[in-house]
């Protein structure tokens, strides 16, 4: 902005970057997908489609066009309480930038109607071609620090590390083979199946890393309900928490100022995290804990806990993550500098600054959609 770049905001607030917007898109709140089919139309009816994009990168355009031009313009902006004219100057402003990015935080994801608006903004940055090059592309904001780091390590029922599904008999073995021990190969459950299956009396025992979910997620009375009814509960935390406070064990862990480590960003990058500070005393990091945990299991069933070594040391764990996690292969603790890489990293050490894309890789991951508005 202090370049002179142009600046959309859409928010129901004035909030502090939108006073440095050139477009603010002031809408009621709830009206996302209404506003951003205005803003599609006016891309449409202005002639700022780039068809070469569409025509070999995208499915299905003509019926979403058709659907699209169908708007009620005089209705959405009934509806939303833009001014018709304001969307139709963001929109132009977007379609004939060179370069245009787009970013949305948990605003948009966490809302009702979360699922059409992400699909919106994708169509947008298809509709323009504004994806695969340097400066453009959909950038969804994560909500809490390394939640991308989480997921390529598996923290999804669904998933394992490096994406692969569970329930599939081939990354099944894969696992079994890897770790050396059986794993799971059903789909887990979702937090808000685990509070259900807690209150039912089939999920015994939670162990929660770092979440305050007894202070922060809907519903509270429910949630602290079913936390209640486990058999055993245990949080890993800085601080007693009201979550911590409902536990019958409380592991005290260490801050991010503690320990070494990797986090990954919205950018697919792996950035490395050197320990500023001894912990305090009487608590461990994470990884620590986890793997003390590990060996006591592993003592006194008599079985070998997986991959795990005595001594807890990220240059380790990321070895073995790059044993298991195609896009780490070329992971090593001590090549991440002070950038880090952007993940997938080729075995030789260089890694992905823009993902690729090929023919076989179009399809429904690249497809505009058609959806009712």
């Amino acid at each position: 902005m202090r370049k002179g770049k142009t600046l959309i905001v859409i928010d129901p607030r004035r909030t502090e970057l939108a006073r440095y917007a050139k477009y603010h898109l002031q809408l009621r709140p709830g009206t996302n997908v209404a506003l951003l089919n205005m803003f599609m139309y006016y891309i449409v009816s202005e002639g700022l489609v780039k068809q070469e994009f569409i025509d070999t990168r995208t499915e299905g355009y003509e019926d979403f066009k058709k659907e699209l031009l169908g708007t009620d313009i005089a209705e959405m902006e009934k509806v939303t309480g833009v001014d018709r004219e304001l969307v139709r100057q963001a929109a132009i402003a977007y379609a004939s930038s060179p370069a245009a990015m787009s970013f949305h935080g948990l605003g948009v994801t966490e809302h009702y109607q979360g699922t059409f608006t992400v699909m919106q903004i994708a169509d947008i940055a298809m509709m323009t071609g504004n994806i695969g090059r340097r400066g453009v592309g959909v950038n969804p904001l994560r909500g809490q620090n390394n939640v991308q780091g989480a997921a390529d390590m598996g923290c999804q029922p669904h998933q394992g590390a490096g994406y692969f599904a569970v329930d599939t008999p081939e990354y099944s073995k894969l696992y079994d083979d890897f770790y050396g021990v059986h794993v799971p190969n059903v789909v887990g459950k979702k937090i808000p199946q685990m509070y259900d299956a807690a209150l039912a009396g089939t999920l015994k025992a939670m162990w929660v890393c770092g979440e305050d979910m007894g202070q922060t997620d809907p519903n509270t009375n429910h949630v602290r309900k079913a936390l209640a009814a486990l058999d055993l509960f245990v949080v890993q935390e800085l601080f007693l928490t009201e979550t911590a406070k409902l536990a019958h064990v409380v592991l005290p862990g260490a801050s991010f100022l503690e320990k070494s480590g990797t986090f990954t960003n919205g950018e697919r990058r792996i950035q490395r995290v050197n320990a500023a500070v001894a912990p305090v005393e009487g608590t461990k990091g994470d990884g620590e804990i986890i793997v003390d945990i590990m060996e006591r299991y592993a003592a006194k069933t008599g079985r070998k806990s997986g991959n795990a070594k005595k001594t807890y040391h990220p240059e380790w764990v990321l070895e073995e993550i790059s044993r298991i996690a195609p896009f780490f292969k070329g992971v090593k603790w001590d090549e991440l500098g002070e950038q880090g890489k952007q993940w997938p990293v080729n075995a030789d050490g260089t890694d992905t600054k823009i993902l690729p894309w090929t023919p076989s890789s179009a399809g429904s991951a690249t497809s505009t959609s058609t959806r009712g508005r």
